[in-house]
């Protein structure tokens, strides 16, 4: 560089340019094996698609021991992408192939819901299905999703008002630190008034019967009681406490009376196992061999007594805390590909358009896009499910185009939003579109 510049100017028309309306459309998958919703085509290029049959496959990388996946065109046998790292965090770009861009979102590790699966009946129908699509919609018991009619117990964290993602112990010490893909599956079993023991670790050596054991069953193997594990119940027993269920503590929220604590260890080993745990206290040795070959799965929760009753669950009720899914080798998606638009021009709208808002469902922000064929006054407005007014989220005046903006999930006085459904509204000009989003908490 000599340190000169020269500078041009030029004259030339300028064209406007707008995407055509069926860019950023999502294309259609096919499940034969996997988790779903959380792979993303979406149309990029519609000139560029091709119309053809796509294949996305999970496979193990032996010599780096990470997940990987392929795409491949199936109508030519041509691989498109190979060897794409599965990442947890979100990519900045993602790969564009053949005029659809590629997003494989993989889900993360934690907890997805927390239901009763049976009660002193026998089980309770799987196909009862909640709005997120999880089964025994009907029976959840979280505290934060909600109460229910059937059922006169309930379930929560006791520290805190954390939600379900954040009911796994993310300690240096954790199970989540030693094994931080873990996505077994756990159950409470109310079996009687002696099935499990617990232990008042926080309070010395003491140990106590309770109706209940807790499990771990595995990944999504509910019918398989092979792979099942007991895992080690303790706690901390408060002051005016006799009994784990004496219930004379009352919850933070609705003042519901509550059980002690329970905090759950899982092992490591054999050394760490139920049956070691059981043999030592039982016994009276309390060498507590067990507590390091253990470690501490969950936050402690505590159960509540909404009928004020001040007797446990009754034998034969289950709790299943079912943790979320995430891709596996094996797994395997198809895609159809739409045809290819034929004499696109890319030009301003012709009429008003909302689309779907995008993540949906989402926690913690969503982007809503429109369009517009003239300049004008919009406003967006959020209702809830009773048509209450949630947030006037836009109004202003926009150009004749495409447009975007997006939610943080807050209402107009700064306050996040509870889950649930909602509805946003787009007004310009006497024209009205509604669509509907879900909030995930």
């Amino acid at each position: 560089y000599d340190g000169h510049t020269v500078a041009y100017n030029l004259t030339n028309s300028l064209v406007p340019w707008q995407a055509h309306q069926s860019r950023r459309d999502t294309v259609q998958i096919d499940v034969e094996q996997g988790i779903s919703g959380h792979i993303h085509p979406l149309i990029a290029d519609p000139l560029n698609v091709t119309g053809h049959t796509y294949s996305i496959e999970f496979f193990e990388d032996q010599a780096r021991n990470v997940l990987n996946w392929r795409l491949t065109d199936e109508t030519t046998g041509a691989v498109r992408l190979d060897s794409v790292l599965v990442d947890d965090e979100e990519q900045p770009f993602y790969q564009v192939v053949d005029g659809i861009e590629w997003r494989v979102q993989p889900p993360g590790y934690g907890i997805d819901a927390i239901v009763q699966v049976a009660d002193h009946n026998g089980p309770l129908p799987e196909n009862a299905w909640d709005y997120r699509g999880r089964p025994y919609g009907g029976n959840a018991i979280w505290y934060s999703i909600g109460r229910w009619e059937s059922a006169n117990f309930g379930l929560i964290g006791n520290e805190s008002y954390y939600p379900l993602d954040q009911l796994y112990q993310t300690s240096d010490d954790s199970v989540m630190a030693y094994q931080p893909h873990l996505d077994h599956d756990y159950e409470i079993r109310f079996e009687g008034p002696q099935s499990g023991i617990w232990m008042a670790w926080k309070n010395g050596n003491q140990w106590q019967h309770i109706p209940f054991t807790v499990w771990d069953i595995g990944s999504s193997t509910y019918d398989d009681a092979t792979d099942d594990q007991q895992l080690i119940t303790g706690g901390y027993l408060p002051p005016d406490f006799n009994h784990f269920f004496d219930y004379h503590m009352q919850d933070f929220y609705d003042n519901d009376p509550s059980s002690a604590w329970l905090y759950v260890r899982s092992p490591m080993d054999s050394l760490g196992s139920y049956d070691a745990f059981y043999e030592d206290v039982t016994s009276g040795q309390y060498d507590l061999q067990w507590w390091d070959h253990s470690k501490p799965l969950f936050k402690p929760l505590i159960f509540l007594d909404y009928d004020e009753q001040g007797i446990p669950p009754l034998a034969g009720n289950i709790i299943r805390i079912i943790s979320t899914k995430n891709f596996r080798a094996g797994d395997r998606y198809t895609i159809e590909a739409p045809q290819p638009e034929q004499d696109v021009i890319y030009n301003f709208p012709q009429d008003y358009r909302l689309k779907q808002n995008y993540p949906n469902p989402f926690n913690a922000s969503t982007r809503i896009e429109f369009e517009i064929p003239d300049y004008g006054q919009v406003t967006i407005t959020i209702f809830d499910v009773l048509g209450r007014k949630v947030r006037r989220l836009e109004q202003g005046y926009y150009d004749r185009g495409w447009h975007s903006v997006t939610w943080d999930g807050r209402s107009d006085s700064g306050i996040a939003v509870s889950s649930g459904v909602y509805f946003y509204v787009l007004q310009a000009k006497g024209h009205f579109s509604t669509r509907k989003m879900v909030v995930v908490r």
